[in-house]
């Protein structure tokens, strides 16, 4: 998805460099993590964090089993604690299983594992999580602002510097169905309701989805893999990032309040908007320099 999104700056005339440093299955306390990291060695001048339906919940569950080699959080008294991964050890069946191919024909290609689970413990999926082991809203607004401000400190609270995404429910979108109206939906409300009262700057995509699908009919992800598809990339970058970048780059980006009702009907104006910032910014050889952009800007008023 850097790419994309480095790609489509580059054809604007702006050379900006995008670096990616997702890791599969890592949950939002593991992106803290890497903010470490990335902080510690690349000085970004922006961080962009794609926040999915499971990685709040997950951040919780990193403690303990196979998660446990992520950095997770756990509750500590009224609030929470980080802690540290801890080296994998598999399970002797785990061993057996990696030296085994017919016990990963088994388990891995027919997935008979899960299927005995889902005898004895039925679920219902939603947005890549099982909505009957959902957490609480009061709960997961704790969770969500705890590792939300930790995120703050690694940017030294300017809020410039950070911009969340939050994906929608999607599968609802291709039946007609609006994805406000599910229950994995409550996690996109605990993550607008916590960048509102920390004055974070959050881009939720369902509106933007919602109207893209009524108007294209394309799905954002493959039939078999919930993950964004190309065109699902392409339109997360394009329709939001690329807007994003540009105004938080001349300083224009509104408060938070502001960004979340913006629909997705709207891509002419999109665009239009994201030129204007170009001919702002245009010049730029690195993405949102905020203190010599504020002067940039200053002086050619």
């Amino acid at each position: 998805m850097s790419a994309v999104l480095e790609n489509a700056l580059l054809q604007r005339g702006l050379k900006i460099e995008v670096y990616p440093f997702g890791i599969s299955s890592a949950s939002a306390s593991h992106y803290l993590a890497i903010m470490r990291y990335v902080r510690a060695r690349f000085s970004p001048d922006l961080y962009i964090v794609n926040i999915v339906h499971n990685d709040i919940q997950d951040s919780l569950a990193a403690t303990t089993g196979d998660r446990a080699i992520y950095f997770g959080v756990r509750q500590s008294g009224d609030s929470f604690e980080e802690v540290p991964p801890k080296i994998y050890q598999p399970s002797l069946l785990r061993r057996i299983i990696g030296h085994w191919a017919i016990a990963r024909y088994l388990y891995v290609n027919l997935g008979l594992m899960w299927k005995l689970q889902r005898q004895n413990q039925p679920r219902q999926f939603e947005a890549n999580i099982d909505v009957t082991k959902m957490m609480g809203t009061q709960e997961g607004r704790q969770l969500t602002k705890y590792i939300f401000a930790k995120y703050l400190d690694e940017v030294e609270n300017d809020r410039k510097k950070l911009v969340l995404l939050m994906d929608t429910v999607r599968e609802p979108i291709y039946e007609g169905v609006h994805p406000n109206t599910t229950a994995a939906f409550q996690y996109n409300e605990v993550i607008g309701e916590t960048c509102q009262e920390l004055s974070l700057y959050c881009l939720d995509l369902t509106d933007y989805f919602w109207a893209d699908f009524q108007r294209n009919k394309r799905r954002f992800n493959s039939v078999i893999d919930g993950h964004w598809n190309k065109y699902g990339s392409c339109r997360s970058w394009s329709a939001t990032y690329l807007k994003t970048l540009c105004l938080v780059a001349s300083r224009r980006l509104p408060r938070n309040s502001d960004i979340l009702p913006m629909t997705g009907t709207d891509y002419d104006s999109l665009y239009q908007g994201l030129d204007e910032c170009i001919a702002l910014t245009y010049g730029l050889r690195k993405a949102v320099i905020i203190s010599k952009i504020a002067e940039k800007v200053s002086s050619k008023r």
